[in-house]
């Protein structure tokens, strides 16, 4: 009886153990395999807009710019922004930087009126709030002299981007946006660490990026106030802090604190 309880109690040990074993196992490979879909999928973000992050990364090369994802509603709502005013305004073609863009200023900003008519995606808040943002930007404007007079300024553009995603920005020169602002946090940092929806700053211009490439370049909406107001998007080269690039001198740029609400 000894012999025979010894056995059993032998056997059920075993089977314990075996029990163990096999859940241990189970839950390591559940980890790799979790930790594999986590890089390969969800920590990778793609650079075209209206994707949503967590798609895989075969979504972001090539054809970016007529769908996909920043994974930013600021550079979402920027880059919708610049298009519907370049479609409102396209017969007011700019010659800088390039043809593609559109001019806003005091003889030509009646034709951003008509952007409610012609999108439907720019909602929230009232587009006729973002709009006066515009108008407000070039009719300041005229205070300015020489090639500055009555044009859309930059900070106008930025501000335009802020409020339609729900964090406005105060007014200011485009230098003086170098340091934490309500509802953003300043980053004295290399363009490469940038992210769509991020506003890089210069000491003379401000914008918002819709796009970043794996050599440090990027995508901007722009508006460019001592050249005729011009609106639309332009790639920059990489840029170093507090070094001479695109006859602008780069400071850092913006992020949107999602830590305030």
């Amino acid at each position: 009886m000894v012999v025979r309880e010894s056995i059993l109690l032998y056997n059920e040990n075993m089977i314990v153990k075996r029990i163990g074993i096999f859940f241990l196992t189970t839950v390591f490979f559940t980890y790799l395999l979790s930790a594999f879909i986590r890089s390969s999928f969800a920590a990778t973000a793609s650079n075209c807009l209206e994707t949503v992050i967590g798609n895989p990364p075969a979504n972001a090369p090539g054809g970016c710019d007529s769908g996909g994802g920043t994974g930013s509603e600021i550079g979402d709502y920027a880059d919708k922004l610049q298009a519907a005013i370049g479609q409102a305004c396209s017969q007011y073609t700019a010659t800088f930087p390039s043809a593609s863009y559109v001019n806003v200023n005091i003889g030509t900003q009646k034709c951003i009126d008509t952007i409610p008519s012609l999108n439907s995606t720019l909602k929230n808040p009232p587009l006729t709030d973002v709009l006066q943002v515009l108008h407000t930007s070039v009719n300041n404007a005229t205070g300015f002299s020489g090639s500055c007079y009555g044009n859309l300024q930059c900070v106008g553009f930025t501000q335009a981007v802020a409020l339609g995603t729900g964090k406005a920005l105060a007014s200011a020169n485009a230098g003086d946006f170098n340091r934490d602002k309500p509802g953003y946090k300043w980053h004295e940092e290399s363009t490469s660490n940038m992210k769509a929806g991020d506003i890089p700053v210069w000491e003379t211009h401000i914008a918002v990026t819709v796009k970043t490439f794996p050599d440090g370049s990027y995508k901007v909406a722009e508006a460019n106030g001592c050249n005729t107001g011009a609106v639309g998007e332009e790639t920059y080269p990489p840029s170093i802090p507090h070094g001479a690039s695109y006859k602008l001198t780069y400071l850092g740029f913006l992020r949107k604190d999602l830590s305030v609400q």
